[in-house]
């Protein structure tokens, strides 16, 4: 996603379906969708671990959305996560969200190293 033009930047249940249709073509084992310059801006909390962004799937079972996400859900097996209803911007408020989910996904052992 490049910015607020792309036809699905609002509408969390189009990303969502693309999602997982790109599930159903590849295995992954981490999948998110956030601004490209989250990570070329170095935004998120932890450089040397995945990072989260809009929304995302892991293999992993989460079951407490604590106060870092808007909602967390079983899907295919593991865990659909959400930040926020509408798209995370790279203004200081959305990365601090954001920050707070990556902050809540390493709590509970979840956000892997890379690589």
């Amino acid at each position: 996603m490049q910015n607020e033009n792309d036809f699905w930047f609002q509408d969390a249940r189009t990303m969502r379906g693309i999602m997982e249709t790109v599930m159903d073509i590849w295995n992954f084992d981490w999948i998110v969708a956030q601004p490209t310059m989250y990570i070329g801006l170095s935004r998120q909390l932890f450089p040397d671990r995945r990072s989260f962004g809009w929304m995302g799937w892991m293999p992993e079972h989460l079951a407490e959305t604590g106060d870092a996400l808007a909602a967390v859900e079983s899907m295919r097996g593991g865990t659909f996560m959400l930040l926020q209803e509408r798209m995370m911007n790279l203004k200081k408020p959305d990365i601090e969200a954001c920050n707070r989910a990556e902050a809540h996904l390493l709590d509970h052992g979840v956000l892997k190293m890379l690589g």
